[in-house]
């Protein structure tokens, strides 16, 4: 059930080539709410990630996101030559990235489980929370 505490909600992974695990997730409060209670069910929703599987139908979306964004990047030259670039500097050979549909084609929900839960622990996180000036101000 959606608590609609929030008016905006959004997961950013990929900032960064040199810090390839920082995940941004930020949220704006609904009238009413509270940036604590964002952050809540933020945690809670991660936290799910870390100990429930996918169901096949949630891992099927996103490999079907995943694969999406990946060829969508290949749409032109320079697009391509990003890629090509990315995979040379991240794996140091450029031909990673061919492989890279069947890499997400072979990801399971337990991967994903284990990756959630080596990545988002408590030790790994920053919170910040942007407060509006007051009239005074």
């Amino acid at each position: 059930m959606e608590k609609k505490i929030a008016v905006v909600v959004a997961a950013i992974s990929g900032l960064t080539e040199k810090y390839a695990n920082l995940y941004l997730f930020l949220a704006v409060p609904a009238q009413g709410h509270t940036t604590a209670e964002c952050e809540a069910a933020i945690v809670e929703e991660l936290e799910k990630l870390k100990k429930e599987p996918l169901t096949a139908e949630e891992l099927t979306g996103v490999k079907t996101r995943a694969k999406a964004a990946f060829l969508e990047g290949l749409d032109s030259n320079s697009g391509l030559a990003q890629q090509l670039a990315a995979a040379e500097a991240r794996f140091g050979d450029y031909r990673q990235m061919f492989t890279r549909v069947d890499k997400i084609e072979a990801i399971q929900a337990a991967d994903i489980q284990r990756v959630a839960a080596q990545i988002f622990a408590k030790r790994n996180s920053t919170v910040a929370v942007i407060v509006p000036p007051t009239k005074a101000d």
